[in-house]
């Protein structure tokens, strides 16, 4: 029997949506959007066009549900389509690169609210004109907002600096002013939010962390005889003995996630000889950085250990974390406050995981909450060497393991979407008063 219950329209603000590639991000939005309409919601997406994202993949179209609507509004990228000889005028990157999307999306959004008449506007960080077009829209409708923030736009863990920095200061106004609810990724980002505007009621600021897919995991289940490492210049047997194999898949930057410091510890550590009957990979896959880093890499004598290898489609990649003997995260001491989306994927793959953190930060806290307690400083070459040794020789003699499936399963998308629906529930009802 069918459950009568009418769906609410809700308006969904996200910049990254399929078939963007590259941001983790998405996949937060995505699973949203499919299991909200368990929830009696009815999403519809307002977006970008395919021509904004620097990348672009098919492979995750066919998850967006085929009763949600989405609206694509035009947006252009400062850095290449407003660019003249690889410059352009930094107004045109304010709040963020695809500032042009503000006007056509909340045209489009403002079309898409007297169309279909939804209850409810969601939007969601990490770029922040999406944030824009939420309070624009809110300011036109009237309608209850509910603001993801998910990471502090403004502060030590922002990259904003300038105009962009005072343009995100403005917009969290907007969001502490006009936003019904507020959602961030962690208790420490929400905490951090609360000391900006202390005047808000803590009520209205909640926290739904990030997570991972089951289904995911299940199909990426299908990609399991695929070869791990592809490059072929570099192959997988030596002397009939397969290497060890690190893996760190997604960006790397050479401000907040750099790994030369991990290159020049990873070096001592080989000089040891103690591998010397097992080789060693460290895989980066899809890093955004091989350019910057390749070199750094061989100046340490790595140039045989360290592979750079391109984007897999995000099923393959998540069947390439399950094959792997370890998982790497990087993540330094400016992304305290915040624990990245990948670490939840880690922990449904069951791998060991290595990280090289801000040991004061929430992803340091939450690897040794969560049984996962191999850490070591990212900037801190010296503090790092012991630490992969140790990490390296549990590895070998297997004392080492990753987070068991039962255990993992309390960060599912579909559990966090019940913790949205909730609040999206709480935005209404406060209309409703």
């Amino acid at each position: 029997m069918t459950d009568p219950t009418p769906r609410r329209g809700v308006l969904m603000v996200a910049f990254h949506f399929p078939p963007q590639k590259g941001s983790s991000g998405l996949q937060r939005t995505l699973r949203f959007v499919q299991y909200l309409r368990d929830y009696h919601f009815a999403p519809q997406v307002l977006t970008a066009r395919a021509a904004a994202y620097g990348a672009t993949s098919t492979d995750q179209l066919a998850d967006i549900p085929a009763d949600v609507p989405v609206v694509r509004a035009c947006a252009l990228d400062a850095s290449r389509h407003l660019a003249v000889r690889g410059k352009y005028l930094g107004f045109t990157a304010v709040p963020d690169r695809w500032a042009t999307w503000i006007p056509a999306a909340v045209l489009a959004g403002w079309r898409a609210v007297r169309r279909t008449r939804p209850v409810v506007l969601f939007s969601t960080y990490p770029i922040a004109s999406a944030h824009a077009v939420g309070a624009l829209l809110q300011r036109l409708t009237g309608l209850p907002w509910v603001a993801d923030i998910r990471d502090p736009m403004t502060g030590p863990g922002s990259p904003a600096t300038g105009l962009r920095h005072y343009a995100h200061r403005a917009i969290e106004r907007a969001v502490a002013r006009r936003a019904s609810q507020v959602v961030f990724a962690t208790a420490e980002a929400r905490a951090e939010f609360l000391q900006t505007f202390p005047t808000l009621a803590p009520e209205r600021l909640h926290v739904v962390e990030n997570g991972f897919d089951e289904q995911d995991f299940a199909a990426a289940e299908q990609f399991n005889a695929a070869p791990l490492v592809v490059d072929a210049t570099k192959p997988l047997v030596h002397n009939a003995v397969p290497p060890l194999v690190l893996l760190h898949s997604g960006l790397l930057s050479p401000d907040t996630r750099s790994p030369v410091p991990f290159f020049q510890a990873l070096a001592a550590v080989l000089q040891d000889g103690c591998f010397a009957g097992r080789p060693l990979r460290v895989v980066f896959r899809a890093s955004s950085s091989e350019a910057v880093h390749r070199p750094l890499a061989q100046q340490f004598g790595l140039g045989e250990v360290v592979q750079w290898l391109p984007g897999l489609p995000y099923r393959e990649a998540l069947a390439e974390m399950l094959r792997a003997d370890a998982l790497l995260i990087f993540q330094g001491v400016q992304h305290n406050p915040q624990i990245p989306a990948k670490i939840f994927e880690y922990c449904r793959a069951g791998r060991p995981v290595f990280g090289l953190v801000g040991l004061a930060g929430k992803t340091a806290r939450f690897m040794r909450e969560e049984g996962l307690p191999s850490l070591a400083p990212l900037e801190d070459a010296l503090a790092i060497e012991p630490a992969l040794r140790r990490f390296l020789g549990q590895l070998l003699a297997g004392t080492v393991v990753g987070m068991p499936r039962e255990r993992s399963a309390r960060f599912s998308r579909a559990a966090r979407t019940a913790e949205l629906a909730a609040i999206l529930e709480t935005a209404l009802l406060e209309r409703r008063a």
